[in-house]
């Protein structure tokens, strides 16, 4: 079979939850015996070499190998989906591979116009979009107003076009299902838990390409206090510390809305010479740099966002086997259970989480046991290999 993949975000330079995902089921899909073809339509962060090629068992093709900056990437953030649509589209359409069975659109309005309205609708060919959040998460929670009604468009055209015209939808949680048929009640899923690569994580070497010394705790994700709770962390890690002088910190990610109030709660904590923002990490260092961490932390607080999707990142914690303190929010407690396969705290709570991180310190072994018990949950419930097969099944369902 031939998949075919529309998407604006380079799974192989974006170090991003949705980029991770894609890439983790696309290339255990090429590996059941796929193939896969790769069309990325999206502007690059940095100059690529090279407009087309194979890496990982994927072919590719990109419209853009120039990155842009300043006025032109703001009007692009804006306004880019509809200009792609215009003048984009029929560059997609000739990129097709005409054995394609299965074409996997982003969710973004370029990919949901193209559904709409393309010829391969009428010629055999079956189109999949994968969802791991609500589709009016990022409208509601907008103060840009022009930003508000892009995305009031996008959240219309999800529910009015990607439910009704979509052949197939994979979704990442039961509540977003659950969402779904709310809207739709014929909609044709399958349930697609998050999933791991667990290829990255077999051959990890005990080295850490960072400018620091062990031991040290990590976090690894965006650096946003309202979707990924980071500033409970660098609150809960300052108690910590006064047990476990010699500890630190190691903060990965790039740049975000919350990074300049990090910095200065780091100041006022006096935490400077023990928390380390690195920025961004090159995907393939990081299985290395949760490897030789003492614990991971997955501070999320409660949200709607957080009841409906699923972090990637947990998964991949996981699977490195390194004991894990995880905020009991969504269905993380469906899979996960506390002092067993994962040390629970309570979300929103800096004492909680101080303590739940206090309990992975304080007894090593046990701790190892527990991050053990962890990879197992992952192997079995997020295993890439086996989601892929899962998604192969449900597509030769179709009619």
């Amino acid at each position: 079979m031939v998949l075919t993949v529309i998407i604006k975000q380079n799974p192989f330079t974006e170090n991003t939850a949705s980029s991770n995902r894609i890439l983790s089921i696309l290339e255990n899909l090429q590996r059941t015996g796929t193939r896969v073809e790769l069309i990325v339509y999206g502007f690059p962060r940095t100059k690529l070499s090279k407009f087309s090629g194979c890496t990982h068992g994927i072919a590719f093709r990109y419209k853009r190998i120039n990155a842009i900056s300043g006025l032109r990437l703001k009007l692009y953030h804006y306004f880019g989906d509809l200009y792609d649509f215009i003048f984009i589209r029929r560059w997609a359409l000739k990129s097709i591979d005409i054995e394609t069975k299965i074409i996997w659109l982003d969710g973004s309005i370029f990919t949901l116009l193209f559904l709409k309205w393309s010829k391969f609708k009428k010629v055999g060919k079956f189109f999949h979009a994968d969802y791991s959040e609500y589709t009016d998460l990022y409208r509601l929670g907008r103060s840009n107003k022009l930003q508000k009604i892009l995305d009031s468009f996008k959240h219309i055209l999800t529910v009015r076009v990607a439910l009704n015209y979509c052949d197939s939808l994979s979704i990442m949680t039961r509540t977003l299902i659950n969402d779904f048929l709310k809207i739709n009640e014929r909609i044709n899923y399958v349930h697609l838990p998050m999933t791991v690569d667990f290829s990255r994580f077999r051959q990890i070497e005990d080295a850490c390409d960072h400018d620091m010394h062990k031991p040290y705790l990590a976090f690894v994700g965006v650096m946003n206090d309202s979707k990924e709770g980071v500033d409970y962390l660098i609150k809960a890690f300052a108690e910590v510390v006064k047990k476990f002088v010699d500890l630190k910190l190691l903060l990965v990610g790039g740049d975000n809305i919350d990074s300049r109030k990090h910095k200065d709660l780091i100041w006022s904590l006096g935490l400077e010479n023990k928390v380390i923002q690195s920025g961004l990490v090159n995907r393939e260092a990081i299985p290395s740099l949760m490897f030789n961490a003492k614990g991971l932390v997955l501070p999320r607080p409660a949200s709607r966002q957080a009841q409906g999707g699923f972090p990637t990142k947990l998964g991949e914690y996981l699977a490195s086997s390194r004991p894990v303190v995880a905020t009991r929010v969504g269905e993380i407690p469906e899979y996960l259970q506390d002092s067993v396969s994962v040390f629970f705290a309570e979300p929103n709570s800096v004492s909680s989480l101080r303590d739940a991180i206090l309990r992975l310190l304080d007894d090593t072994t046990f701790s190892e046991k527990v991050g053990s018990r962890g990879r197992d949950i992952a192997w079995r419930q997020f295993n890439g290999e086996k989601q892929a097969i899962k998604l192969m099944q449900h597509w030769d369902r179709l009619p």
